[in-house]
């Protein structure tokens, strides 16, 4: 029987190469720090990783490690998860688009800011790209395991945010208030926003955070004050093994150094939401008041109807009264949310107005409500519509002042060269010392009713343009009306509705008197 032959096995190929890139990974790793969160880490770590939410805001104090958490958030995204601290859905398998994009404020983005640094600090050497692209930093990114992404300044112009949709994106800082829709724009197959932010100058960027998770969005924040931070007394991680990165000497040295008026946003984490507003001052525990409309207070207001009409879309009009104790009150607005089904400055743009003048005109009448016994004194329109060849509702002749004439009703044109001055006026009638309680002694003296919607929001929110000294124009229908009726009212003194006719009788007697005199 023929022996068996012998074949010989393979020889492994051995790849010099490779083994010299897995030898130079090694030696990465290990030279590389370990990252462990602490507690208040691992509160941003585990909502971002859970799958639940569209937006994870952490919006805290200085100090506490949100750039270096959100840095390795994405680590564990690109790369192998550490299964001890990102055991959770996304790092587990992410579902979304590979691509997406960093936004930051100019010095964080810079070359030597944070992001880099934290990138440098954590990212494993040579598994990743990062190319300037023609800017004056690293703007792209790519992994070796086919993530990408670019990295955004807010010097830019918000069309930057065009192009490929994306599955994540991290915000260091809150992001311009106008971006927040060209961003969520990009997640229409999913995906995850963490937002880093220490909470200055970012009051109207959470009012639009907070319009969208009044619609459904899923969001989930995250706040901390530095004390939390503290290495020894701070919050620990689940496996209560670090607290804080901060020594009780650090914390107390860091609080000393922090100017006064940043210090609830850098110590406590508690943000301005009155940063960039036009009337910081505005205060809705204050300033919204309900009164009695049928009682004998109301009986005696002097009142007001204020328009500011658009060619196509709906008019913000407003009723104010002057009150015989000098104060202003805003006691009622049309359209009202519930007509809309929306804030106003929601569909200021896009919702038509399909009433007439005649009609506008009928629910003007019925909001007077001079049928319970207010007292109407006057009304005022926008200058720039109420005169001239407006073409308003068709209409190529009449000026609208004409047009509401017709029907009824009298509007008056406030001066122009006021209109532009009432801002402050307004400023200084809603001031009250904050620092007091309100009582009789010490209150503002414009009030808004609660159901004036429109008008509460327009005041809370009211803002400047980003980078130019102007109101933004999504509140500013409402404010406007305001604006023409304080320019309209100008030096009028309140009258008194109930002696007014008395004091015309008399005059009218004098009148007769005189003229009997001179004839005789």
């Amino acid at each position: 029987m023929p022996l068996p032959s012998l074949k010989s096995k393979p020889k492994a190929v051995f790849n010099l190469d490779l083994f010299r890139d897995e030898i130079m990974r090694a030696i990465d790793r290990a030279s590389r720090p370990v990252y462990e969160p602490t507690g208040l880490q691992e509160d941003i770590i585990i909502p971002f990783g859970s799958g639940k939410y569209q937006i994870v805001l952490a919006i805290c104090a200085n100090k506490v490690g949100k750039s270096c958490t959100a840095i390795n958030i994405l680590k564990n995204i690109f790369w192998e998860n550490d299964p001890k601290w990102f055991n959770y859905p996304l790092f587990n398998s992410w579902p979304f688009p590979k691509r997406g994009r960093i936004t930051a404020t100019t010095k964080n983005a810079a070359e030597d800011g944070p992001i880099y640094t934290e990138i440098l600090r954590w990212w494993p050497k040579g598994r990743y790209t990062a190319t300037k692209a023609g800017k004056h930093y690293y703007s792209q990114i790519s992994t070796d395991t086919g993530f990408s992404g670019d990295i955004l300044t807010y010097e830019q112009g918000k069309d930057q945010l065009e192009g490929p949709l994306c599955g994540w994106t991290l915000s260091d800082e809150p992001v311009p208030a106008s971006w927040v829709g060209g961003i969520m724009s990009r997640f229409s197959l999913g995906g995850v926003w963490i937002i880093a932010a220490t909470p200055i100058e970012c009051g109207v960027f959470l009012d639009t955070l907070g319009d969208l998770k009044e619609k459904g969005m899923r969001i989930h924040t995250v706040s901390a004050n530095i004390f939390e931070n503290s290495i020894t007394k701070g919050k620990p991680n689940h496996l209560k093994t670090k607290r804080g990165l901060m020594t009780e000497e650090q914390i107390k040295d860091y609080v000393a150094g922090i100017p006064l008026d940043e210090r609830d946003a850098r110590i406590y984490g508690k943000p301005s939401n009155k940063s960039g507003k036009i009337y910081p001052m505005f205060n809705l525990a204050v300033h919204v008041k309900d009164f009695d409309l049928t009682g004998s207070y109301a009986k005696r207001w002097n009142c007001y109807c204020a328009m500011d009409p658009h060619r196509k879309y709906y008019p913000a009009i407003q009723w104010w009264a002057v009150t015989p104790d000098e104060k202003y009150i805003v006691y009622n607005e049309w359209p009202t949310k519930e007509h809309l089904g929306a804030y106003y400055d929601e569909v200021r743009d896009s919702r038509i107005c399909n009433f007439t003048p005649d009609q506008i005109a009928e629910f003007i009448q019925i909001q007077d409500y001079a049928q319970i016994g207010l007292q109407m004194m006057g009304r005022c329109m926008d200058p720039r519509f109420a005169l001239g060849n407006a073409g308003e509702f068709g209409n190529s002749t009449d000026s609208l002042q004409q047009v509401y004439l017709t029907h009824g009703l009298k509007f008056d044109i406030p001066p122009v060269e006021e209109i532009s001055v009432q801002r402050d006026h307004i400023r200084t009638l809603l001031q009250y010392n904050e620092k007091a309680p309100v009582n009789q002694y010490n209150e503002p003296s414009i009030y808004i009713m609660p159901h004036c919607l429109n008008t509460i929001r327009a005041f809370d929110r009211i803002h400047w343009e980003e980078g130019k000294e102007k109101e933004a124009e999504d509140f500013k229908d409402f404010i406007d009306c305001a604006r023409y009726f304080f320019a309209y009212l100008g030096n009028r003194r309140y009258v008194d509705p109930v002696t007014r006719p008395k004091k015309e009788e008399i005059r009218d007697l004098l009148g007769e008197m005189v003229e009997g005199v001179m004839g005789r």
